[in-house]
């Protein structure tokens, strides 16, 4: 059901579908590094960090670097006691980042996964979020092409997933 939701606000939405000021996350479901289903709506009243990467990025100023200042501010978020962060990457490559393939990235980039999720998922929900949250992406042979940050912007969220500001990526307001 969120797929089909998720499918037809984007749609509805047309090509400006990205989240503007003021509006809720957009509802998805989508599977983590271990193959367990993630929805959005598990994370209402967690502080939301999400970025898009890719697995086999080639280049390490990306998505490994985009990986790296996730755990930092996992570690730093952990030092202040902030407890209710929920780091979130999800995949631009469904196809080749399956549950087994961000298990993978989760342990060789050292990462722990007690609240941070690698997701995937069809590729349509997943095309249908890069959308929403106004990331650009475009496969050029092997490689994806892709925004660090967009012109539109992606959302910052409050506690009740509504949008407060443009991001690169999506908080909850303190």
């Amino acid at each position: 059901a969120a797929q089909k939701d998720l499918q037809q606000d984007t749609t509805i939405r047309g090509k400006g579908a990205y989240r503007e000021i003021g509006e809720s996350m957009p509802n998805f479901t989508l599977y983590d590094q271990d193959g367990k289903v993630v929805d959005a709506a598990s994370f209402h009243g967690k502080r939301v960090l999400l970025n898009f990467i890719y697995t086999h990025c080639p280049d390490p100023r990306m998505c490994p670097a985009a990986t790296l200042k996730m755990i930092a501010t996992q570690k730093a978020a952990r030092e202040a006691g902030i407890t209710d962060l929920q780091l979130i990457s999800i995949t631009f490559d469904p196809e080749t980042d399956t549950p087994g393939v961000l298990h993978s990235y989760a342990a060789g980039s050292g990462v722990d996964t007690s609240n941070f999720s690698f997701v995937t998922g069809p590729v349509p929900a997943v095309q249908n979020l890069l959308k929403q949250f106004g990331i650009e992406a475009v496969f050029e042979g092997p490689l994806i092409k892709h925004t660090l940050s967009t012109d539109r912007k992606s959302t910052r969220l409050n506690s009740s997933h509504r949008c407060i500001s443009y991001a690169v990526f999506c908080f909850k307001k303190k």
